[in-house]
């Protein structure tokens, strides 16, 4: 059982910190370059988690976990940060809106795709990988070739 409240505060911890991200990155003005977050599919993330599994037990290993979370939902959430162009938000803070209700509004309006879709795969992932024992070396290789395969074939066009 404590394998489900492991998840869950993985999955929450992760939705929390990338809605946070997503505010903040869309109340800048200048934007970055998000495509190399699109390799962070579901394969990937399995395949890591798997691969520090070794460290099972240990906090570093549920920090590396929080991380891969967040990378995680990020590398969903990318395809929606980055469609919304500057046009469209000038248009916008044109109607006398700020940024904060700018953002705000974005991320309500996308909260389920974004968000809450990741942050139940997540959690499945998670439990894959705590009720699973499919710790071995090949399956962990198969996972990352295959996860990175997906992210490029989804259009990452750069690393940098």
């Amino acid at each position: 059982m404590i394998w489900f409240l492991e998840g869950l505060s993985f999955s929450v911890v992760g939705f929390f910190v990338s809605v946070f991200f997503s505010y903040l990155y869309l109340k800048r003005r200048e934007r970055i370059d998000l495509s190399a977050l699109k390799i962070f599919n579901e394969f990937t993330t399995l395949g890591l988690i798997y691969l520090f599994s070794w460290m099972l037990n240990s906090l570093f290993f549920y920090l590396i976990v929080v991380v891969l979370a967040v990378l995680f939902f990020l590398g969903k959430s990318v395809r929606f940060l980055m469609s919304i162009n500057e046009q469209y938000r000038i248009m916008f803070l044109s109607f006398g809106y700020n940024d904060k209700e700018f953002s705000l509004y974005q991320i309500r309006k996308k909260l389920f795709k974004s968000f809450v879709r990741p942050a139940l795969k997540f959690f499945g992932l998670y439990i894959v990988f705590s009720s699973a024992d499919l710790k071995n070396p090949f399956v962990i290789s198969i996972l990352l070739v295959l996860g990175v395969t997906i992210g490029l074939l989804n259009g990452v066009d750069k690393f940098d």
